[in-house]
């Protein structure tokens, strides 16, 4: 009987729980580096110095030039930072199927969609809104609609498993955080309501920070799974 040389491999979902950490803390870095570079300007105080953590919404951070004018050299990697975090999203819809084993239907279902609404996200940051203006916010819908399904259909599945209350429920509050930055936005630009001018732009990074406080726990989640990593095959005679 042939020897077996057993050798530990990473399962594809460690490897995809590990990619997803990985996009996050690089894209963080590179929006650290844009905010820092970000000359000035807000829509409290055109005139402000710097970013404005409750002024300044993050899609002032793609643009080329400041709101107070000048040049934006945080402009590039602003639009990194997007895109790294981007080619995080499909190791993200390739985890969620893992952690609903009790409704593969939903899973398929929230995979396929996740997956659909990475192209139109990557062509955000590259169709800022000060150079293609309404063609920017065309994309941010044709990436929203999929991703809604998506992530309402991962929340459905997590209801059905008792062991994931903390995960759906930090994902409903991902969507409610959402849905508000969204909602307040469309409806201040539709009915030029007057809200006030740091609502918005704090609701929109409450979001955000919701948003990968979900990516997060799903990556632990699925590095948790049961899984011994080891593998083996004959050893060479």
């Amino acid at each position: 009987m042939g020897a077996v040389v057993v050798r530990w491999r990473p399962s594809p979902e460690r490897l995809a729980a590990g990619w997803v950490v990985a996009t996050i803390v690089v894209a963080l870095a590179l929006l650290a580096v844009s905010v820092a570079r970000y000359p000035g300007g807000s829509l409290c105080d055109p005139a402000a110095p710097g970013f404005d953590l409750r002024c300044n919404y993050l899609s002032d951070l793609l643009h080329e030039r400041a709101l107070d004018g000048r040049p934006n050299p945080g402009a590039w990697p602003a639009r990194a930072a997007m895109l790294v975090f981007i080619a995080g999203l499909p190791a993200f819809w390739l985890l969620v199927p893992r952690l609903l084993p009790g409704r593969p239907d939903l899973a398929r279902l929230a995979r396929r969609a996740g997956w659909l609404s990475v192209p139109a996200w990557a062509a955000v940051p590259l169709v800022p809104s000060d150079r293609y203006g309404a063609l920017h916010g065309v994309f941010i819908v044709l990436a929203a609609a999929p991703s809604l399904v998506a992530a309402a259909a991962a929340l459905r599945g997590l209801l059905a498993e008792r062991r994931r209350r903390a995960l759906l429920g930090l994902g409903l509050a991902t969507m409610l955080g959402v849905g508000a930055a969204a909602g307040l936005h469309t409806w201040q630009q539709v009915t030029g309501a007057a809200l006030p001018l740091t609502l918005v732009p704090t609701v929109q990074k409450a979001a955000g920070a919701l948003l990968l406080a979900w990516l997060l726990a799903t990556a632990a989640a699925a590095l948790r799974l049961p899984d011994d990593g080891l593998r083996g095959r004959p050893a060479p005679a």
